[in-house]
């Protein structure tokens, strides 16, 4: 995990934000900083009712690959470091999270899929966001900063109200979906918005288990000539 690889034209170290700018002729306004947090309820894909999750996250043409979690269906990444993507700022550029299950003999099993519109995500500022898992027939954007439907996210408010507030989440588009809690909630907590977020989505067409992602923009800072 870490920088996205340059192009073969371009071979150089990405070692700072300055290097972000332009790579090719691609041209970049910043990075999107995503940490894995842990997966949920996800899709057993092994003999014995497991799985081996690991996570491909993708943004406009870059691929980084997490680490694999052996034989769990609700699998921890806390502590692996934050993956960098550069971004255009061009709304066709989602940002797209995969679940697998590693196999040894055979080709890994999609587990499933996320994708997020990044359309107006401010500067600077985090946000947990905790995503259902969709099949690619199924597969549906979240707009975790604009108020559409069931998108989860972790922000300013009181903890016990925001679960009270999980817990009622319907399946109709409602702004009540886009529910908020604060980033120094406990533990226990998390668990119980994950939990909530898979079963208000249990027996949804194409819905195995949810996955709880960090997002954050850097805009880069313009340089004088």
């Amino acid at each position: 995990p870490g920088h996205p690889m340059a192009s073969r034209k371009e071979s150089k170290d990405l070692t700072s934000i300055a290097d972000f700018k332009s790579i090719g002729m691609v041209e970049y306004i910043g990075t999107i900083m995503v940490t894995l947090k842990r997966g949920r309820n996800l899709a057993p894909r092994d003999i014995g009712g497991s799985s081996d999750p690991y996570v491909i996250v993708k943004l406009g043409g870059q691929k980084i690959r997490s680490s694999t979690k052996k034989r769990t269906l609700n699998p921890d990444w806390d502590n692996e470091h934050p993956i960098l993507l550069s971004w255009t700022g061009q709304a066709k550029d989602n940002l797209e999270l995969e679940v697998w299950d590693a196999d040894m003999l055979f080709p890994d099993d999609l587990m499933g899929k996320a994708n997020v519109d990044l359309s107006g995500i401010p500067d600077g500022k985090s946000k947990t966001l905790i995503l259902p898992l969709y099949d690619d027939e199924n597969l549906t954007f979240a707009h975790p900063w604009m108020e559409t439907e069931f998108d989860v996210g972790y922000d300013e408010g009181d903890a016990t109200t925001t679960v009270r507030k999980l817990k009622s989440i319907r399946r109709k588009p409602s702004k009540n979906n886009a529910s908020l809690l604060s980033q120094s909630t406990r533990r226990s907590v998390e668990e119980d918005a994950l939990s909530c977020c898979f079963w208000s989505f249990f027996g949804k067409a194409g819905v195995s288990g949810c996955l709880e992602v960090e997002v954050k923009f850097h805009r880069l800072i313009a340089q004088s000539e």
